[in-house]
């Protein structure tokens, strides 16, 4: 009977183990070291290793920006996947599979797009006649000046009253910010971006020195709590190389900004294209600063 048991007790840990995937970008991590949580009242992020390298957590490496820093040491090869998502509502926590949530806009997206936008909006004013006010005004408020230097005079030589100086000042001055608030170019207004939930995904890979960043699709949080964490993604992402590959030959570094992005037009990347990823795991770490 106790052999029994000892044999489904094994079984039962060896279907855990199998159930904890994480596969990305068509690589799988296999067993990690490091699957640390965390979340805050707005936002939770997710940090998954194959190597624990970040000194503090007991790894023996710095790690820099989600990287490891390669300059004097030599860190084993890894794996390593890295996800924020932050809530404009708030983080409503646990997510449990009956309220599964769905996020579409990624924050690199929406930083393009709220770029671009502010762009438009700038390039849509008229710069000659702002250069023409602009022109005006400068002309006016040295006359303005002028005068208000010969008012002053004549208040210190006790020539005007104070209440005629600042009656003076007053008659003077109203003009200028009348011309200012009247004017086209002191009624530019911009429209602010607007808020929004947006996630993050951002996976390194040091076996081929690439990194890349998820710039579009769906993120879908399955489940998420202290214990565990289940979510799928699906979309585009850009790949570029790490310092070190571009560093290593004039050749390499031409290859790592080979082809323009087609996702975002103003950049070279090593690649871009389609995604997935499924993560299914139990955490390792859980810090709550809510």
């Amino acid at each position: 009977m106790r052999k029994f048991i000892a044999a489904v007790t094994f079984l039962f840990s060896v279907n855990l183990g199998f159930s904890q995937k994480v596969i990305y970008d068509t690589k799988s991590f296999g067993d990690c070291e490091a699957i640390e949580a965390n979340v805050s009242s707005q936002k939770f992020s997710i940090y998954i290793a194959q190597k624990e390298l970040r000194e503090g957590y007991g790894g023996r490496y710095e790690l820099s920006g989600g990287q490891p820093i390669t300059d004097n040491v030599n860190p084993p090869n890894n794996f390593v996947f890295m996800m924020d998502v932050n809530f404009k509502n708030g983080l409503k926590f646990p997510i449990e599979e009956k309220d599964s949530v769905y996020v579409s806009l990624s924050n690199v997206k929406k930083g393009y797009d709220d770029d671009m936008n502010m762009r438009k909006q700038i390039e849509s004013k008229n710069y000659n006649r702002i250069e023409k006010e602009k022109q005006n005004f400068e002309i006016s408020k040295k006359s303005v000046q002028d005068q208000i230097k010969e008012l002053t005079k004549k208040f210190q030589a006790g020539k005007i009253s104070t209440d005629e100086f600042g009656d003076k000042l007053k008659e003077l001055s109203d003009p200028l910010l009348k011309q200012v608030e009247t004017s086209y170019f002191g009624n530019i207004a911009f429209i602010e971006p607007e808020e929004k939930t947006t996630y993050s995904i951002n996976f390194v890979n040091t076996y081929e020195q690439i990194e890349s960043q998820a710039f579009s699709g769906i993120l879908h949080i399955k489940k998420f709590n202290k214990d565990e964490l289940v979510v799928s993604f699906s979309g585009n992402h850009m790949v570029n190389c790490l310092a070190k590959r571009a560093a290593t030959s004039r050749e390499e570094e031409e290859k790592c900004k080979a082809n323009k992005s087609c996702l975002m037009k103003e950049f070279y990347v090593l690649r871009e294209g389609n995604v997935t990823g499924n993560i299914n795991v139990k955490l390792k770490k859980f810090n709550d600063y809510r």
